[in-house]
């Protein structure tokens, strides 16, 4: 049965695959829950979620889930908030702080609320949530570590903290601030050491336990005691939803922040990586305001150069089919998610053909930036006027005395060092020209330009040569 878990800070996913075994996403913001909806799952687990960096995840995605005839689950974290307040529609909550939600004794969202790091930390807690305080003071009072006077003070010392900052060293350093009986803090001290509660993971496990017992039953949910209504602004968040990739693609592949972690410690080649990654970026913005024409096309253009590129489909025999199953397992890709790329590769194509025009000044600026503005500068003005110097700066084939094939083996294999595509026509695009004529002219200058810094470009009239003459060579810049 496919699962989804919402989980973070409250405990790991690796603790959380010793209780269950499901599909376990970052903590969640809104519309990943209708995505994760959408995808048809037998139960979603919401534990952890986020609200203030992101939009929380919205009642309104729930309701449509339970519309759908999806167990939902909460507990511990946010998950314990929409429970409460949509136990009545039919989300199932779990554990104490649920229950405490529930009845009204809990009522403000910051009583869950903590500082995290991000999914390259494992999402790991930078402050202790006040629901853990008020449950570890109260053992300590029923062990005799600490009076009910303590422990009162030191609950509203707690609450008066901003939720990031709240900790126990904290919360004692306060407390000695405040001049409460240092004997007594101390002894709290020693308590917290080895006996401090986490209420939040006990929830979370409890969950995780409850999702377990449901799915062995394997009894559907009842049907909802409610209508879904549409809305424009439901609308909207289906909208936002409907454009992003399956969220378990994000579970089933390396997190993304991991891998810009790593991208970035690759240096020049990491900064090429990150500036694609900004273009797709762009492109995924562009296609969602301007619709991409001819995507069917687009899509089969892009897939064969693709292919090319990975040299499979020739032949589309058996070994193709095994070579392009093991690229798509080596890049986390299933042949649905596959799908998704390429439709995001063909935006893409589609963002460098539309924009074409405008590439010259951004590509000055990124000269720029990089440093290698005089360098290019310096060996392009030289080109362009030893080129006019010879009277080349309109070159032809019959210049260089080559075929284009000739020409491109050259431009493609000694200077480029790739291999020639086999359709020159499809690598424009990335090229930032706009025919293939256009590329013939540069090769041609750039040919002709090597030949002449080589001398093997002469000029003698008085033998009645072609002052355009070139003798031919194989030698490679």
């Amino acid at each position: 049965m496919k699962v989804f878990i919402f989980l973070g800070p409250t405990l790991s996913w690796e603790d959380a695959r010793t209780e269950l075994d499901a599909t376990y996403l970052p903590p969640v913001a809104q519309g990943d829950l209708y995505r994760a909806a959408r995808e048809k799952p037998f139960a979603i687990g919401i534990i952890d979620g986020y609200f203030e960096r992101l939009p929380a995840v919205w009642h309104k995605e729930i309701l449509w889930a339970l519309s759908q005839r999806i167990h939902v689950f909460g507990a511990a974290s946010m998950g314990a908030l929409r429970a409460a307040e949509l136990a009545r529609f039919g989300m199932q909550g779990v554990g104490d702080i649920y229950q405490a939600f529930a009845s009204g004794q809990l009522e403000d969202d910051d009583e869950v609320a903590v500082a995290h790091g991000d999914a390259s930390s494992g999402f790991r807690a930078a402050s202790e949530a006040m629901v853990n305080i008020r449950a570890t003071l109260a053992q300590a009072e029923a062990q005799g570590a600490i009076a009910g006077d303590l422990r009162r003070r030191l609950e509203t010392l707690a609450k008066d903290t901003f939720y990031p900052e709240r900790s126990y060293p904290h919360l004692l350093a306060r407390g000695r601030q405040e001049g409460l009986p240092a004997q007594e803090l101390e002894a709290l001290r020693t308590f917290v050491a080895s006996n401090r509660v986490d209420q939040k993971r006990l929830d979370a496990q409890s969950l995780l336990r409850a999702v377990r017992d449901c799915c062995s039953a394997g009894v559907a949910p009842n049907a909802p005691a409610f209508t879904f209504q549409h809305t424009e602004a439901w609308d909207q968040v289906v909208d936002w939803a409907e454009s992003q990739p399956p969220i378990s693609l994000e579970a089933t592949t390396v997190p993304a922040e991991l891998l810009a972690a790593e991208v970035r410690l690759l240096g020049d080649k990491g900064h090429g990586i990150l500036a694609g990654g900004y273009a797709r970026l762009a492109a995924g913005v562009l296609a969602q305001r301007r619709p991409v024409p001819d995507m069917k096309d687009r899509l089969a253009k892009v897939e064969r150069a693709l292919k090319e590129h990975l040299g499979v489909g020739k032949n589309d025999g058996a070994r193709d089919d095994e070579g392009f199953a093991s690229w798509l397992e080596a890049q986390g890709l299933t042949h649905e998610t596959y799908s998704d790329f390429l439709e995001r590769q063909a935006q893409l194509e589609w963002l460098k053909e539309w924009y074409q025009t405008d590439l010259g000044r951004y590509l000055v600026d990124e000269l720029r930036r990089t440093g290698d503005y005089a360098q290019v500068a310096r060996r392009a003005c030289d080109k362009d006027g030893m080129l006019a110097q010879h009277g080349l700066d309109s070159p032809t084939l019959q210049d260089a005395q080559l075929t284009q094939s000739e020409l491109f083996d050259w431009y493609f294999e000694q200077r480029l060092g790739r291999r020639v595509p086999r359709d020159v026509g499809g690598i424009l695009v990335d090229c930032g020209l706009a025919s293939v004529a256009a590329l013939e002219r540069e090769a041609l200058r750039e040919f002709l330009y090597t030949k002449l810094v080589q001398g093997k470009i002469f000029e003698d009239r008085e033998h009645g040569s072609n002052p355009r003459n070139l003798q031919r060579t194989d030698a490679s810049s």
